[in-house]
């Protein structure tokens, strides 16, 4: 459930990122053109993702600690869609698969 959460806190930190306009544009993929084309709905979507995200922490985690766990899962993959946007990195492919092996490494070992 925690990849979940930091999967949801990702998409949203991207749709937030993708409706900036001193960021560079992330047109390169499907989302990021999206995003980029509706920055209101976009900035409703990443809201949600945030909320949902949040939600989940706190369910798993308990209240103080889910909240903790959201604000550095949240820090920690801003910081990296900031650094690593840039330079291409994240595709959809790559995204999914990233996250369904941590996905299957976290049922594995719990």
């Amino acid at each position: 459930m925690i990849t979940l959460g930091a999967f949801l806190v990702f998409c949203g930190f991207f749709s937030a990122y993708a409706t900036s306009r001193k960021a560079i544009p992330v047109s390169h993929s499907q989302p990021g053109k999206w995003f980029s084309h509706d920055p209101k709905r976009s900035k409703m979507i990443s809201l949600v993702f945030f909320i949902l995200s949040l939600a989940l922490f706190i369910c798993v985690k308990g209240l103080l600690s889910g909240i903790f766990l959201f604000t550095i899962t949240l820090m920690v993959f801003g910081s990296l869609i900031v650094i690593l946007t840039p330079l291409r990195l994240f595709s959809p492919a790559v995204v999914f698969v990233v996250f369904a092996l941590l996905f299957l490494a976290e049922f594995i070992l719990v």
